[in-house]
């Protein structure tokens, strides 16, 4: 996330709207200081964005669903259990190794893995 583009389109919709930038910011409430203190908080944010995977709009709390982007940055709005799975397999390479040995299953595959994991569970209790 580059703090030039944000300003930049600050300036784009004031110019618009036929303000300053200046104005624009006071108006706001986001303060005529906010370009300057924007810096830190935008890297900070970017940071943590990309580290859940996450679009601003969602940690902003102004999307209800996580949006992610596929291969051309299209959005892809996923439900909360389909984050938590991606979210395991991204945290956890036990997980992440079963479902690349998987990925070319077929369904009758992962139905038999499916009841190989549940007899091992119900073993353990």
């Amino acid at each position: 996330m580059d703090t030039n583009v944000i300003i930049t389109k600050i300036e784009e919709l004031a110019a618009r709207h036929n303000i300053s930038k200046t104005k624009a910011l006071t108006e706001s409430g986001a303060g005529k200081d906010f370009i300057s203190n924007i810096t830190p908080s935008i890297c900070k944010l970017q940071k943590i964005v990309a580290y859940f995977n996450v679009s601003v709009d969602y940690l902003l709390g102004t999307t209800p669903t996580v949006q992610v982007y596929d291969e051309n940055d299209n959005v892809v709005v996923i439900d909360d259990e389909t984050r938590d799975i991606i979210d395991r397999l991204r945290k956890r390479p036990d997980m992440k190794m079963l479902f690349s040995v998987t990925k070319k299953a077929t369904p009758e595959d992962i139905i038999k893995a499916v009841k190989i994991i549940e007899a091992l569970k119900d073993d353990e209790s």
